[in-house]
């Protein structure tokens, strides 16, 4: 991905989406983990996954987030 580009790690496991330094995204095996842009994120959301409660929190500012 470009330099400054966001990602988000999904778990095709646990259904689960993490940010890209979230801690839990590192674990994730190969063959479960899915990488993309986070401007896909509603894509995933729509097909079931669920944020992960440790790296998107109620409290997360995601207004600085680039979804172009």
């Amino acid at each position: 991905f470009p330099a400054g580009t966001e990602v988000i790690v999904m778990n095709k496991s646990s259904v689960r989406i993490h940010r890209g330094d979230c801690r839990y995204a590192t674990k994730i095996s190969a063959e479960n983990r899915i990488i993309t842009e986070y401007k896909y994120i509603d894509y995933f959301l729509g097909r079931g996954y669920n944020r992960c409660k440790v790296c998107f929190t109620e409290n997360t500012d995601e207004s600085n987030i680039s979804e172009d």
